[in-house]
């Protein structure tokens, strides 16, 4: 039985608290829907996994500024690199190259000392976006991380609430 112990939920969060965290990614993520197609761009399913740390844990190291632009900008940019070399190899392995892309960028991350998980499917996304696309889920990740910690450097400042730690 103590084998299973481990897998219940250790994560307390009070009710204000999740409220505040909830509101504040919710109008985060407004505005990068709204200005990122301003941009070139759309918003991209990892940065709503961005907007969860930035809101709702700014105190750790996966949700600070750093981590969270220079990850998400470094996956894309391995992401894009490896597409481009299997293209040039005429390399067409789809989750393949996903799962490579996926892991090239959890060592460039940590390379970079910006580990960041969303920066994993930022990879992901980009290594199976349809051919022309790519470019555009790196201005997605790197220009909607700059405006997301933004938004939370704004949401928590004006709550009291010290982010970066």
């Amino acid at each position: 039985m103590s084998v299973w112990k481990g897998f219940g939920p250790r994560q307390q969060i009070d009710l204000k608290t999740l409220r505040r965290a909830a509101i504040g990614a919710t109008l985060g993520l407004v505005g990068l829907a709204l200005a990122l197609p301003v941009l070139g761009a759309a918003l991209i399913a990892p940065l709503g996994a961005s907007a969860v740390l930035v809101f709702a844990v700014p105190s750790g190291p996966l949700a600070q500024p750093w981590a969270v632009v220079v990850g998400n900008t470094v996956s894309a940019l391995v992401a894009l690199a490896l597409v481009w070399a299997a293209v040039q190899i005429g390399f067409t392995g789809g989750g393949v190259l996903a799962a490579f892309a996926a892991g090239m960028a959890l060592f460039a991350m940590g390379l970079a000392r910006a580990m960041h998980p969303p920066g994993g499917a930022v990879a992901l996304v980009i290594a199976l976006a349809p051919s022309g696309m790519a470019l555009h889920t790196l201005i997605a990740a790197s220009l909607g991380s700059v405006l997301l910690v933004a938004a939370g450097l704004v949401w928590h400042r004006a709550g009291g609430v010290r982010y970066p730690a």
